[in-house]
């Protein structure tokens, strides 16, 4: 019988930002609104996973604050939700997550140094890690829970098939 551990990941951020697709791109592998919730369950010995959509209120073991990376006053926001996270829950794991790079109008060679310059202000003010994804073509959708898993299970070579 294969261990399997549940792990409760928050999804927080401004409206519009992706949030809803996000959790469908993971449950569904679809790019779909819907509005739930999700918790993430993976196995130890196999190292897969796969999300359950609930719609309880848990307390996280780690976090994920997102932002729409075409909109610079949702990314203020983030100040806000890690704040809070940092205040209630003390030293779960948090993801800063920019949603829609498909869209971004900037480039990540520093020519757009004020968008970039606070997302790295976010980063190392509150200890956070942070993913660039695209929900809509799947850039990169899946690391942010990775990273979680990874630093929930100890183990840093977890990988999601």
């Amino acid at each position: 019988m294969t261990d399997i551990t549940t792990v409760n990941v928050s999804i927080v951020g401004d409206e519009g930002v992706g949030r809803r697709s996000y959790i469908t791109r993971i449950a569904t592998n679809e790019f779909a609104p819907i509005r739930n919730s999700a918790s993430v369950v993976f196995t130890n010995q196999t190292e897969k996973w796969k999300f359950l959509l609930t719609t309880k209120n848990i307390t996280p073991q780690a976090a994920i604050v997102m932002f729409d990376l075409t909109r610079m006053d949702t990314l203020i926001s983030c100040k806000f939700y890690i704040d809070g996270l940092r205040k209630k829950f003390k030293h779960i794991p948090i993801v800063l997550v920019g949603n829609k790079s498909d869209l971004a109008g900037f480039n990540t060679d520093g020519s757009d140094n004020h968008f970039i310059s606070y997302i790295h202000h976010i980063i190392q003010s509150f200890n956070c890690y942070y993913y660039s994804i695209s929900t809509k073509s799947n850039y990169n959708y899946d690391l942010p829970l990775q990273y979680c898993a990874r630093i929930l299970a100890n183990n840093h070579k977890l990988t999601f098939d």
